[in-house]
């Protein structure tokens, strides 16, 4: 009997991330859609701990 896969762990594209539009259709950021649509280049993959990071960022960022 094999293991049950973990789904964040599967490889979708080359080095181990994710298109932004996978990322935004995923149920972990379902509720920072609105952000991450404008945050991330539709040309570019990102891990997990990547999207934390920028969306983190983002909202610590002091607005002017």
């Amino acid at each position: 009997m094999g293991k049950a896969k973990d789904p964040e762990a599967v490889v979708t594209t080359p080095a181990n991330g994710c298109s932004k539009a996978s990322i935004l259709r995923s149920e972990r950021f379902t509720h920072r859609v609105d952000a991450l649509s404008v945050l991330l280049k539709d040309d570019e993959f990102y891990t997990v701990e990547q999207v934390e990071k920028i969306l983190d960022d983002f909202y610590k960022e002091r607005v002017k």
